[in-house]
């Protein structure tokens, strides 16, 4: 990780010195006075290590769409045009040259799925396009410099009433992913973002355990999941079916060169306005944990579904009968 990250880490090693510091005089003191006794130290400290190991045993993600091997478990949300044969969709590269080989390296594997559920096709934006303005009925997936934000990736996902969703957008934020970050962690980045953009969620958040070897799986050593592992193709075939008979190739045309794949039309231009006006008042990251931040949130549409260390998904309502989701993979 670069030295952005590992500011934000030795700030939150001080911050939690400082407590422990704190609590120890305070413990002293307590003794000292005879407000506490050490058989109250004691008792405190098994309730502690009980509930460090109830976290570290958890699955932080239960009870949004389900995380872990169990392959019924997804966000609950999947692709308006799935029809119980697989889905097919296509996916608009709108990076820049130096993302080029991770963004084709994530759409073969996603494609090489087995069970095989997607059927992927690729087309080339115009031009780079670090807005990544969405693209109703498809994937887009770019790349920039989006300053501070406390997230490396993010997928931004639109869906209705039933849980179709209608557009996403991947984002790899070069703030982070730049020239000091390792090529690992920006495949890893590709291939998670991708992933949300299917309607997948997290396979693990415990930082502690073994790497699943599957790029939804939140670790410390990344190159162990760079790749999309049988779990989530699993889940892709709960989701979606397995595709049958003929399939298409896997085609990447020139930028500019317009997809061939059918768009379904569906979506209100006012949905993505809608959601383009409230992202802007949406923080994320550290910059969220303040009290007044949180406020803001809540009072611009916004509620906090889930945080961890590593990961929040936010929802907001846009009216109409359509939502939109923020799920970003913090530093």
């Amino acid at each position: 990780m670069n030295r952005r990250s590992n500011n934000k880490k030795c700030s939150t090693c001080r911050c939690l010195l400082m407590t422990a510091v704190l609590g120890g005089i305070g413990v002293g003191l307590g003794l000292y006075f005879g407000l506490i006794t050490h058989q109250d130290i004691k008792d405190a400290a098994g309730a502690v290590k009980d509930r460090f190991t109830d976290i570290i045993d958890s699955d932080p993600f239960a009870g949004y769409g389900g995380t872990g091997t169990n392959t019924n478990a997804t966000t609950g949300l999947t692709w308006r045009n799935a029809n119980g044969k697989g889905l097919d969709l296509d996916i608009v590269n709108a990076l820049d040259d130096r993302w080029a080989g991770f963004f084709d390296v994530a759409i073969e594997d996603w494609e090489s799925g087995d069970p095989d559920a997607l059927t992927l096709t690729t087309s080339m934006a115009n031009a780079p396009d670090s807005s990544c303005a969405a693209i109703d009925g498809k994937m887009k997936v770019c790349n920039g410099d989006y300053g501070n934000t406390g997230w490396r990736g993010v997928n931004e996902l639109v869906f209705d009433g039933k849980n179709r969703i209608q557009t996403s957008v991947a984002k790899m934020n070069e703030y982070y992913l730049d020239d000091g970050s390792s090529d690992n962690e920006k495949q890893y980045t590709m291939c998670h973002e991708i992933g949300h953009g299917f309607g997948l969620a997290h396979t693990d958040e415990n930082f502690m355990n073994t790497p699943l070897g599957d790029c939804l799986d939140y670790t410390k050593n990344v190159e162990p999941n760079l790749r999309p592992g049988s779990v989530n193709y699993e889940k892709l075939a709960v989701m979606y079916g397995t595709v049958c008979g003929n399939r298409r190739q896997l085609s990447s045309p020139l930028r500019g060169q317009r997809s061939q794949q059918l768009q379904i039309e569906g979506t209100p231009a006012w949905v993505q306005q809608s959601f383009r006006e409230k992202k802007r008042s949406l923080v994320l990251g550290a910059a969220a944990d303040c009290d007044d931040t949180r406020n803001k949130n809540l009072i611009n549409g916004w509620t906090l579904l889930h945080k961890g260390d590593f990961g929040e998904i936010h929802h907001v309502d846009l009216g109409g009968g359509y939502y939109g989701h923020v799920k970003a993979l913090l530093v």
